[in-house]
């Protein structure tokens, strides 16, 4: 992921077309107006499409392997399906956060060189890549969970924590038993992942 975004957005290129047009602080609402129409969204987005096709795919792969170790059978799913499902959820959120990051860079404003230090620092956030990788990895495994079970007409689950420490969200979850699939659980969310780093699953009641 960090290769990725390092290679499709040129720091010092960007530092030195927002220094062309702005000196000095400004406000990050409109670092980030200009960065979408610099072309900086399409750009993040597009590396982040083929890395996240890649995480999800695996994702994808885990989840069914395991439904079926539980005797779920995912007859007639497609994995194209459920990667446009993601995609169209989930892809656009994530590059905007990656977007507003670089914004508030841009926005603290600096010269080309301590801008293009800055934005690299953001592009090359190993702990963010990881948080994006393990989270978007555990969505995928339950969003195939979730259809696997729709299709093997499961309709109550269990929301299983595996952490040594859950979190309190997690934990209530957890705790409040047998669920309607497809219902929001008690924190809000209709399946695993509640959080970034999340590692709890969905499994039949």
């Amino acid at each position: 992921m960090v290769a990725a975004l390092t290679a499709a957005v040129p720091a010092l290129a960007l530092a030195e077309a927002w220094l062309a047009q702005y000196h000095g602080p400004t406000q990050q609402a409109t670092a980030k107006q200009w960065l979408q129409g610099h072309g900086s969204q399409q750009q993040i987005q597009a590396a982040l499409s083929g890395v996240l096709t890649q995480i999800w795919r695996a994702g994808f792969q885990a989840g069914l392997q395991a439904v079926a170790k539980l005797g779920v059978a995912a007859v007639g799913l497609l994995v194209a399906d459920l990667l446009k499902q993601l995609a169209a959820e989930w892809l656009d959120e994530i590059t905007d956060t990656r977007l507003d990051r670089l914004a508030a860079v841009l926005a603290n404003g600096g010269t080309a060189a301590e801008l293009e230090a800055a934005i690299n620092a953001v592009l090359a956030d190993q702990h963010s890549a990881q948080m994006i990788a393990q989270t978007e990895l555990n969505r995928a495994d339950n969003a195939a969970r979730m259809a696997a079970f729709r299709a093997d007409r499961v309709y109550r689950v269990r929301w299983v924590t595996t952490s040594a420490n859950p979190c309190p969200e997690c934990v209530m979850n957890r705790d409040a038993g047998p669920w309607p699939l497809g219902h929001p659980f008690p924190s809000g969310v209709i399946m695993p992942p509640d959080h970034p780093h999340c590692q709890c699953h969905l499994e039949p009641a």
